[in-house]
């Protein structure tokens, strides 16, 4: 523990938080790519898209609304859940 009695953290948990967030708000993979640095955005998925499942259920809704048409859709344009 450090003396503000909160745990170390380093740079790099940091980064790697921003990484998330960014994901789970939808920000676009290249995008997230870009930010971090990395050379590929597959490198960026394959290390940060299992952190975050719901980002693959969203992914998964999206598709079915274009598929299925509005009716997946509310009045503004979000996808309703699939889910039940």
């Amino acid at each position: 523990m450090s003396p503000t009695g909160l745990p170390p953290i380093r740079l790099h948990d940091l980064r790697h938080g921003a990484a998330s967030l960014m994901l789970a708000a939808g920000v676009e993979m290249k995008v997230v790519q870009e930010t971090l640095g990395h050379t590929s955005s597959a490198f960026t998925a394959d290390t940060y898209t299992s952190v975050y499942p719901q980002v693959a259920t969203a992914a998964a809704e999206k598709t079915a609304a274009l598929l299925f048409g509005k009716d997946d859709q509310d009045a503004s344009g979000h996808v309703i859940s699939l889910r039940s």
